[in-house]
């Protein structure tokens, strides 16, 4: 009996409970020809790096060149293979199977022995290295804001701020003049700590809304209805 658990092919057999892993593409035969192999032809030696043993291409009782598609043969040969855990990924890829049939590391239990294997395969080992290494040389990506504040040495530790009364009356007063960034520039403070600390006045509000009041006169029926559907896509992403 045959269970196909990701990229590997597990012969069930009781008496039996060595496990082995196997790699792809066929070799030549004894007679250096390619075209009737016996069973063990396809079986490649243990790796003392990885441990593994090699099964190159798909074993078949068959002409590997002329029946190679025939999947009875195939079949018969898979009967007649050593019982255990078979590592076999595609030709065609060097990261395993492709097919709909794979079942991803992370669905399986964390007493499978095939999530074992896993780790100690040679592609995984190398992706593993590769994604440590991009890691550490890939260039961190700041926003807007932290480079603002990055270059400007401002403490974004809010724990680490401390403010007197005059200092919260003094950011009120040059918030008006200045505005936000160069007020929070000054005192080393994030944005968002000035605005908390002296939001905006009410007579401000008033004098804004007025004047979008007047422009929304201006407008047409298309312009009304471009921001009314903005307001609609925002209030939609708020909820995903």
């Amino acid at each position: 009996m045959f269970r196909r658990t990701g990229t590997f092919l597990q012969k069930e057999v009781s008496t039996a409970n060595s496990y082995k892993t196997l790699k792809p593409v066929p070799k030549k035969g004894a007679d250096f020809n390619n075209k009737k192999l016996d069973l063990l032809d396809y079986f490649g030696p243990i790796s003392d790096k990885y441990n593994f043993k090699t099964l190159y291409g798909a074993p078949t009782i068959f002409n590997h060149e002329k029946s190679s598609h025939n999947s009875r043969g195939i079949i018969k040969a898979l009967r007649k293979s050593p019982s255990g855990i078979y590592y076999n990924p595609a030709e065609t890829s060097t990261f395993g199977l492709t097919f709909s049939e794979v079942i991803p590391k992370s669905f399986l239990a964390d007493n499978d022995l095939n999530k074992k294997i896993y780790e100690q395969l040679p592609h995984n080992i190398e992706n593993k290295l590769r994604d440590e290494n991009d890691f550490k040389l890939a260039p961190t990506v700041y926003s807007k804001t932290e480079i603002f504040n990055l270059k400007h040495g401002i403490e974004t530790d809010l724990s680490k701020i401390s403010l007197t009364d005059k200092d919260i009356q003094d950011i009120v007063t040059k918030k008006e003049k200045h505005g936000l960034r160069r007020v929070a520039q000054e005192y080393k403070i994030p944005v968002s700590v000035v605005d908390y600390v002296a939001p905006i006045q009410q007579a401000k509000v008033a004098e804004l809304a007025k004047t979008y009041a007047k422009i929304q006169k201006q407008w047409n029926n298309r312009e009304e209805q471009g921001k009314i559907e903005r307001t609609v896509r925002k209030e939609q992403v708020k909820h995903l």
